[in-house]
């Protein structure tokens, strides 16, 4: 299990990797689309544990 402060973590570095790589001039489109693939997969599962994390506070 992650604690919310490392999910939140978590969060904030693939924001900033988002950026390193939308604002990169190297590589191709392909590479770009791949790139922010995973990273987005990885932020939808980040933000489910995080929703979970807060329905599990409220009980």
């Amino acid at each position: 299990m992650f604690s919310k402060k490392e999910l939140q973590t978590t969060k904030t570095l693939i924001d900033r990797k988002k950026g390193d790589i939308l604002n990169s001039k190297k590589g191709s489109d392909g590479d770009y689309i791949r790139d922010l693939q995973s990273l987005i997969t990885l932020e939808n599962a980040v933000d489910k544990k995080l929703e979970q994390t807060k329905e599990s506070d409220i009980f």
